[in-house]
């Protein structure tokens, strides 16, 4: 990260990130992240750091699709502020209306597959387990089943390759098979 740029440093590289040049585009974001994550903690307050970060990448994801709409006559800083206002705002509520990623896993699978009042056992045994994984392996499930990234896509992200990430899923299958195995039995 090139640290911290003023307002005026921002929007003079705007053009140049708009024409597609990455390594401004790169110092670019780098300068915006320290305005920008010590916002979401004023504004997110409540969210966990990963939370707060998950924020701060889809606020630069729409800070780059909306920046042709930016008006380079007006400071940079309080447009960013905005962008990552309205974010936050809505990543609260699409997180209060989801619930937790579990649940949020759950009511897929209910719905995707119209589970049958019977088989509401299974989804309960599957949230159930769900729950008992770890963090990274409950994002790994979510990266997969929830954001439908395949695991090349999923790999890219966690620098990891593909077959190493097919690897830790099946890892993760075969755990949650064995503890609904059990929860059912029981």
């Amino acid at each position: 990260m090139q640290g911290l740029l003023s307002d005026d440093e921002l929007r003079a590289l705007v053009p140049q990130v708009l024409e597609g040049d990455l390594d401004v585009a790169g110092e670019f974001f780098g300068g915006i992240h320290p305005h920008l994550m010590a916002f979401l903690h004023v504004v997110g307050v409540g969210l966990t750091a990963d939370q707060i970060e998950e924020v701060a990448q889809e606020v630069c994801l729409e800070l780059y699709s909306n920046l042709v709409k930016y008006d380079q006559q007006y400071p940079f800083l309080p447009w960013m502020r905005g962008v990552a206002r309205n974010t936050c705002r809505f990543y609260i509520r699409k997180a209060k209306r989801l619930g937790t990623r579990d649940q949020f896993l759950a009511n897929y699978l209910r719905t995707r597959f119209e589970v049958e009042p019977e088989e509401e056992t299974r989804v309960d045994a599957l949230r159930e387990c769900a729950e008992k994984l770890n963090e990274s392996q409950r994002e790994l499930i979510s990266m997969r089943f929830v954001n439908g990234l395949n695991s090349q896509e999923i790999g890219k992200q966690l620098r990891k390759t593909p077959l190493a990430v097919r690897r830790t899923l099946s890892r993760i299958y075969e755990i949650l098979r064995t503890c609904m195995e059990g929860a059912l039995e029981a």
